[in-house]
This record gives C-alpha cells, sequence and structure tokens, in this order.
C-alpha cells in the first residue's frame, strides 16, 4: 500500500480480522502515515466492537427474562357471567320476531 493509496473497504475487513498477516501488516504501516485512514480504521473498529455488543446483549436479556417467575394468571369470576350475558343478548337480537 503506498502513502496515495487509502484503507478503504480494508478498513473494516482489518477490524473484522479477515485480512491475511501480510495485508494487516500493510494496513498496520499506512495508517501510521496516514491521519484519514486511521481515523476511518478507528471508526470500523468501534462499529466492529458495537455490533458484537449487540449481538450479547440477547443472551443477557434472555438471562435476565429467565430469572423472573411467571404466575399462572387467574380468571375473573366476572368473565364467564359476562360471557353468558353476551351470549343470551346476541340470541335475543338474533331471533326472528313475531
Amino acid at each position: 500500500m503506498t502513502a496515495r493509496d487509502h484503507l478503504g473497504e480494508d478498513a473494516a475487513l482489518y477490524a473484522l480480522g479477515a485480512l491475511d498477516a501480510k495485508e494487516r501488516h500493510a494496513v498496520d504501516e499506512h495508517v501510521a502515515t496516514c491521519a484519514p485512514c486511521a481515523h476511518a480504521l478507528g471508526i470500523a473498529e468501534s462499529d466492529v466492537a458495537a455490533m458484537a455488543q449487540a449481538q450479547a446483549a440477547p443472551a443477557v436479556l434472555r438471562g435476565d427474562a429467565a430469572a423472573i417467575p411467571i404466575e399462572p394468571r387467574r380468571r375473573s369470576r366476572w368473565q364467564p357471567i359476562l360471557a353468558g350475558a353476551v351470549a343470551a343478548a346476541l340470541v335475543v337480537g338474533l331471533a326472528p320476531s313475531a
């Protein structure tokens, strides 16, 4: 990599660990002398770290959710009465009139 070259997508590949040793060495040498590429590499590395943290969060949340006891929901004693009243109103309302 020459001084005129810039990292481009190599910044993301470097941050993801997808470059071989020779390519990583070339990136290391380049960012030592190129401030814009060093900045781009820093952003790429922080993005990769944020993605790794975001993927780890659901496992933590699942553990917290599993620790919360779930109590069975109690049926209201009014629910069957209300259902019967609604059924009776429908029968009366839909009954043919004489």
